[in-house]
Order: structure tokens, then sequence, then C-alpha cells
């Protein structure tokens, strides 16, 4: 039989913890547990301190109850009333004369009929009302996410290493809840489901319980393999895998406690930023990511993204900053320079900015977007306006690549407004109309300030009075900022248009070009 400090040590290295955890959630002294492992102290004084050490460390039944037979302690299993028997080894010879054998109390009969009996009466009821006794599952049943809350699921996962197991939940539930823990994100719950092995199982318990993500894999003797499924709307993004090879033993186990836990963290950490940055959480995203910046994963490449979500944090938060939002998309480029979406941000950002020479860096960054990337539409559209404000004497080259743009997104309600505009003060009027009357279909409500000025180019003067009025109103109702920004030129137009002369003269449109 092992001594306590084979076993505690044995089971400490397994789970991974370090002492100093350990210790700490046991409320007792590094040193203490130092003691426990190096056979100083032979034993903790109280059966229950053992017994809390095994919850913590996540042992099974049958090693709890090792556990506390070193420690000299009864097992957990053993009935109360069998604790106080004679426990003298049967050696298989007849016992003395002298020696009468006790007769078996109906107390310590009882510990063995009762749980029959109840196996018995439990078949009963299944055959015979089944049909109106509450199913109830297998292993834990979590509550479902509340609002306000995310909810991260983790099952066990799948062992096919018949000679070791694992505890992979628990240690995967330790090491997300210390992330989250470290990062300040709040309303976040871990929670273990029994064991998924197809997608689909996965599907339901997110579905069911409104879950963000759920984490579940397998193992055997020479890989891990762990998956994480969302309820993205992406579907690149419903499901990612990450898997190890490993050669033996002692491998598996360093790969578990310590490179499955961390990758699982960063990606859960970017998941958890992604969702926050959508429902418009800007301080809890930018939380989580700049955690998962600093968690090493398995490969470089995957960070990338997390910079891309830093960057538009900057960009869309009131408190953002222009300039960090540069060096996030640079950052994510240094490490996937084919990454197009943050090359066309940082372009943006760079029009946002406006410092020097910003303006060719957004036309190189767009070109290059689109020489990496032919079908990305935004990209040609924002290098038409790019072009347009570099020569906006050469409106008709810009207007090619918005209509370039167009053929990959037909249904662009932004783009089809931006043919309108740009078309009906290239002297395009008739030929902008269509594109004007499909952004308005499609729900823009600039549709009708760029479908006015089509009109007033085609000296329809009336038609271009009741645009403007109509995109005015839907602006003072739906958004006062942006009707602060165009109110007073449009109102200005539509005195023009009641005295019957077209706005649009020639400096006008120079100007609007020039915006």
């Amino acid at each position: 039989m092992r001594t306590f400090s084979e076993l505690i040590s044995h089971y400490i290295q397994r789970s991974g913890v370090s002492d100093a955890e350990l210790a700490r959630r046991l409320g007792v002294s590094r040193q203490t547990i130092f003691r426990w492992r190096e056979g100083h102290t032979s034993r903790p004084r109280h059966r229950q301190d053992v017994i809390d050490l095994a919850s913590k460390l996540r042992l099974t039944g049958d090693e709890r109850d090792e556990l506390l037979l070193a420690a000299g302690f009864p097992p957990q299993t053993m009935p109360a009333d069998a604790q106080s028997q004679d426990t003298t080894p049967d050696t298989g010879l007849d016992a003395p004369a002298s020696r009468q054998v006790p007769p078996v109390s109906f107390k310590r009969w009882a510990w063995y009929i009762i749980p029959v009996l109840a196996v018995m009466l439990g078949v009963f009821l299944a055959l015979n009302f089944g049909d109106i006794l509450p199913s109830i599952e297998p292993g834990r049943n979590p509550r479902r996410a509340v609002a306000g809350e995310t909810l991260v699921l983790i099952s066990e996962f799948t062992n096919f290493a018949r000679e070791q197991g694992y505890n992979v939940a628990g240690r995967l539930g330790d090491s997300l809840e210390d992330a989250f823990s470290d990062a300040g994100i709040a309303n976040v719950r871990v929670e273990e489901v029994p064991a998924v092995e197809d997608e689909e199982s996965a599907l339901n318990w997110l579905h069911k319980l409104d879950a963000s993500l759920i984490i579940w894999g397998e193992y055997d003797s020479g890989q891990v393999l762990a998956i994480i499924t969302t309820q993205a709307e992406n579907p690149s993004d419903l499901r990612q895998e990450r898997r190890w090879l490993v050669a033996g033993g002692e491998q598996l186990s360093s790969t578990i406690n310590f490179d499955l836990p961390n990758e699982i963290s960063w990606i859960s950490l970017y998941v958890l930023g992604r969702e926050r940055y959508a429902d418009g959480d800007f301080k809890g995203a930018r939380s989580a990511l700049l955690s998962a910046s600093l968690q090493p994963p398995t490969s470089e490449e995957n960070l990338a993204p997390v910079y891309f979500y830093l960057g538009l944090i900057e960009q869309a938060s009131i408190d953002g900053n222009v300039d960090r939002a540069v060096g996030y998309y640079s950052q994510a480029l240094s490490i996937r320079p084919t990454f197009t979406a943050a090359r066309n941000n940082r372009a943006m950002a760079y029009l946002q900015r406006n410092s020097a020479g910003d303006l060719n860096r957004a036309a190189q960054d767009l070109a290059y977007s689109i020489e990496q990337q032919s079908d990305f539409p935004e990209a040609y559209y924002n290098l038409a306006l790019v072009r347009i404000w570099q020569d906006p004497a050469n409106l008709r080259a810009s207007i090619e690549l918005l209509e370039q743009a167009l053929e990959l997104a037909p249904d662009s309600a932004f783009i089809e407004n931006g043919l309108c505009w740009y078309m009906s003060l290239a002297g395009e009027a008739p030929v902008a109309m269509p594109h004007c009357d499909h952004a308005i279909s499609l729900g823009s409500v600039q549709g009708y300030d760029s479908r006015g000025v089509a009109h007033a180019m085609l000296g329809e003067f009336r038609a271009a009075a009741s645009d403007f009025s109509r995109f005015l109103d839907r602006l003072e109702n739906e958004d006062p900022a942006r009707y602060e920004r165009f109110a007073e030129s449009r109102l200005q137009w539509l005195d023009e248009l009641a005295a019957g002369q077209n706005p649009f003269a020639a400096a006008l449109i120079d100007q609007l070009l020039r915006e």
C-alpha cells in the first residue's frame, strides 16, 4: 500500500495544480502541503482535511478512500456501523474454540439488503409507472444562462487511454475560473455537463442552456483533441479544434495539465471578448481580449484575431484611441500579413486619424487587400472613396471601383447609395436613379439624401425637396447626432429648391467630393 506522501504527490502531479494554489484552496500554508508531500508530517490531523484535499484534487471515490486509509482514517464508503467492527483479516484457519463468532446484527445486514431492495423498487416503478415519472439525466444538470450572464460548459473528455485517466473537465474548469477572475470579468459561470461525443450533442447543450461555448474532446496515449463549439453567426467560428500529438504517459500528463488548459483559457477569453464586443460591452470585451493577448496559444498566428478585435474596440468605443487602433491592426498584420479585414480596418483608422501621409497609407492598404482578396467588396468601396479624395477630377475611375464592389455584393445598401451619390454628382443622374431606389428599398436612410441630389440634377425640384425633407425627418427621430451634422446644409438646399434654383453648382459639387 502506498504511503500518504506518495499518494498525494502523485495526485498533485496528475492534477497539474501547484502547491501554492492547492494551499490557497484548502486554507493552509504552502509549507503544510510541502511537509505532506515530503513525508515530514505523516498525515493531516483531521479526517475532514483529507476529504477536503480529495475534493480539491477531484479524486474518484476509490482514490479518496485509498488516501483516507493511507492517512490512517476509515474510508468514506464504509458504513458507520462497520467502522467499529473487528477488522482482523481472515487467515483461512478455523476460529479457536474459545472464540465465539458474533451473530450478524440486523443493523449491519441492512447495509447490504437495503440497496438491493431499493434497486428492485426502482425497476418496479420504471416498468409500471415510467410514463409518469420525470426523466433524470445522468451527471450534473446546470442552470440555464440568465440575462447578462455568460455560461461556459465543459464536458469530461472521452478517455481511450486505458492505462491512465484524468479529470480533464475539472482541470479545465479550475483554469477557466482563474483566467476569468484574473481578467476581472464578471457574470461568467463555468459548469460541467455529461459527456459529449459529437457535434450534435454539443449544439444541443448550447441551445438548451443558452451557453456561449462548450468544450469537449478526447484523448489516448498518442494524442489529445480539444473541440470548442460556439453559437457564432459566422460558420467558420462555430467550431475550433486543437490537437496535440504525444508520445507516452509523461507527455500526455504534461499536455493535459498544462498545454490544454492554457490553450482553452485563451480561446475562451477570445470568444468571450468577441461576444461582449457584439453586445456593445466594450469594457468587458477589452478586458477579456487583453488577457487573451497575454496567453501563449499553441500557434502565435491565432493571436491575430485577438489584436483585430482590440482594434475594433478602439475605433468603436467612446474612450477609444485611433493610434492604439492602428497599433493593434499592425500587430495583427505582423503576425498574419494576408489578414485583409485587418488591413481594410487599418486603412479606415488611417482615414479617421487623418495625419500627414495617412491618406496614401490607407490607399496602399486597400489596394493590397484587393490584390490579396479580389472578392472583398468593402475594400473596393473604401478604395473608391480614398481615390475620390486623392483625385476628385478622376471621379469616373472611382465609380468603376464602386461598380466592381456592387458585382460582389449586389444587395449592399451602402454600395448602392454610394453609386447613387457619386453618379449624381458626376452628372450621371439618369443612370444613378435605379441605384438610389434600390438603396432605399434596402433600408438606407442616406438613400433619400442621395436621391434628392439625383432629382435636383434632373431638374425635378419638388421630388428633390420631398426626399431631403424625408431624410431630415428620419434623422431627427432616429439619429439626432447625425441630424445636427446635416440639418444646416440640407435646410439651405430646401430654401434654394423652393425658390426654383438648383443648389448643386460646380463649387458645391467640388466641396461635397472632398468631404
